[in-house]
């Protein structure tokens, strides 16, 4: 089968106050978006980065032997990947990973799981998650995240941004990392259903589980063990944070 991936690259980072795009901020001596193209590389050596703001800057970082995508307003994940998928249209490809280009802890064993899997149980959809007994202490951050709804059986029904999530939708503990593999061609056919009708006007991509699940299509999870790997940077205390964290380890 063949892989591609798609980089979420271009969002300002207004949280991180600083006037540098959010991926170029560096940890231990990398930028965010290298540490995710160094994990990218166990699938794909030439995937598809969403620019946007500053496109210039991330451009000249990462190289120009990547291809890419501009992003002129910022409109949401499901916004971002459909403007990819115009200049993909006529490629030979089965999947399509997508992942956030400000995960710098994301890696490689994780990618090839989630291809793994997707290659395993022949699913529309596979999505990494991870779990947290709470949001204290250094899970606080995680409680932004979207929230992943099951039925009774433990099957995914639907994933629900925090913006968007009811009471009993913010207490569960099964958070989405935004890494997910698609059947290319399912996506491309149904990418144009999703809808801005949420809190922040935005068109996520997250909607299009519950497309899948609507058609009777299977939706797997992959469970990410190192949780660590969910760690999105939007802050400077974050950034300081994950960078502790990756010293810590590496020392």
């Amino acid at each position: 089968m063949n892989t591609h991936v798609i980089i979420m690259a271009g969002g300002k980072g207004s949280r991180m106050r600083s006037k540098l795009p959010k991926v170029l901020h560096t940890i231990a001596g990398e930028t965010l978006i290298r540490r995710v193209l160094n994990a990218v590389q166990s699938i794909d050596n030439s995937p598809t980065i969403i620019v946007g703001y500053k496109a210039e800057e991330v451009i000249r970082s990462t190289g120009e032997e990547h291809h890419y995508v501009f992003q002129e307003e910022q409109l949401g994940t499901g916004h971002a990947v459909s403007l990819a998928l115009k200049q993909l249209d006529g490629r030979a490809i089965d999947r399509l990973v997508v992942v956030p280009g400000d995960h710098p802890l994301l890696s490689a064993e994780t990618l090839l799981e989630l291809v793994a899997t997707y290659a395993e149980t022949e699913a529309t959809i596979v999505l990494g998650t991870i779990k947290v007994p709470d949001f204290e202490d250094w899970r606080a951050s995680f409680v932004e995240m979207g929230r992943v709804v099951r039925d009774e059986d433990g099957n995914v029904l639907r994933l629900v941004e925090r913006k968007d999530a009811s009471p009993t939708e913010l207490a569960v503990t099964e958070l989405n990392v935004s890494f997910y593999c698609f059947n290319f061609a399912w996506l491309c056919e149904y990418i144009n259903e999703l809808s801005n009708a949420n809190a922040a006007k935005e068109y996520y991509l997250t909607d299009l589980i519950g497309i899948a699940k609507k058609q009777g299509k299977k939706v797997m999870a992959v469970t990410i063990t190192r949780t660590e790997e969910g760690f999105g940077v939007n802050s400077p205390e974050q950034l300081a944070y994950v960078e502790a964290y990756l010293l810590k380890m590496q020392s």
